[in-house]
């Protein structure tokens, strides 16, 4: 509703927040589908810009369709996807590719499996619109937003570092972009997932992000180490992911991979709670993703939802382990059906 010229601005108490945390249901936002960073990360909030950093091919573009994946294929519920980078036919093939277990390369060539042309005609009624004009900037993006009804995520992928001639959301115009971004996020009160090829703090420090997720590589080129940050608060906590399509670390012990585990350690006298996390689950386990089209800059539809598609994420059971002194141990049973 708009403020009259002279009219006060309009307060909020503590109970106006007070009420929805006493709530029982969980957090409705969207996830990423793999249980340890979600458990650390929390759902994407309406309002905020998160920001995924990662040099190129460390993976920052596979969360950013992970999420996407969770959201229009788990779930249902429609995501513009921005593409500033890959465009609607790397999105396609990515995530068939993370859906049916395929080889990339090969999809790439376009030779599909009969079962894959099978899923391919699936994803056309997944609730997920892609804009990959080559003229697109964050401007273009927030015109096309309030044409996508029942919008529940937007991701941008990517924001480019190193300035290219033909790509706007790029070299100096970033720092300005990221605040076109959050400004859209927190007006029309909606989660912005953006995903940037680096993870220079100099370039960081200039991006207007409410959380970050910094993706580093480790000694082993097929695990990542995520950490978790927040505006005004700093570290989260962070998880290890394995490379290629995003999965939970399986447990190294052998014993249980189903198992996710999250340990948080008691806060700091400067009242910041820090968390470390690890986490296991079967290779079976798979991230989220999704793919479709754009309209008027406004994005092209790719029908209505498949709700609970061909992989449903889901977690069943929960159990205590031993709590050694100050950091109390919580774990999760998350088994991908």
């Amino acid at each position: 509703m708009a403020r009259h010229a002279g009219s006060p601005r309009r307060l909020a108490t503590l109970g106006d927040a007070i009420s929805p945390a006493l709530t029982s249901a969980p957090a409705a936002g969207p996830a990423f589908g793999l249980p340890a960073l979600d458990s650390a990360v929390g759902r994407l909030q309406a309002g905020r810009l998160t920001l995924v950093a990662a040099p190129p091919s460390v993976g920052g573009s596979l969360l950013g369709l992970a999420a996407a994946r969770k959201t229009a294929l788990g779930d249902g519920r429609r995501v513009l996807y921005a593409g500033s980078g890959p465009d609607r036919d790397d999105i396609f093939r990515r995530i068939l590719s993370a859906e049916t277990n395929g080889d990339y390369p090969r999809l790439r060539q376009g030779r599909l499996t009969a079962s894959e042309q099978e899923f391919a005609q699936q994803l056309g009624q997944v609730p997920l619109s892609i804009d990959d004009g080559s003229d697109l900037t964050a401007e273009a993006i927030v015109e096309t937003v309030p044409y996508t009804e029942d919008l529940a995520l937007v991701v941008v992928d990517r924001l480019q570092a190193a300035h290219g001639a033909r790509l706007t959301l790029s070299g100096d115009r970033l720092s300005a972009a990221s605040q076109v971004l959050a400004t859209l996020a927190r007006s029309l009160h909606v989660p912005v997932l953006a995903v940037v090829d680096s993870s220079d703090p100099a370039l960081l420090s200039l991006l207007d992000a409410d959380v970050l997720l910094m993706l580093a590589p480790t000694a082993d080129p097929f695990r990542v180490h995520v950490t978790i940050f927040e505006r005004d608060f700093g570290v989260l906590g962070s998880v290890y992911l394995l490379h290629a399509r995003f999965v939970d670390v399986p447990d190294s012990s052998g014993t249980d991979p189903a198992v996710v585990e999250r340990r948080v350690c008691s806060p700091t006298t400067s009242s910041r709670a820090s968390s470390s996390t690890t986490s296991s689950s079967p290779s079976s386990a798979k991230a989220p993703t999704d793919g479709s089209s754009p309209a008027p800059r406004t994005p092209s539809n790719s029908g209505n939802s498949m709700r609970n598609g061909p992989h449903t994420h889901s977690s069943k059971g929960m159990r205590t382990c031993p709590t050694p002194a100050n950091s109390p141990r919580v774990t999760t049973d998350h088994r991908a059906s």
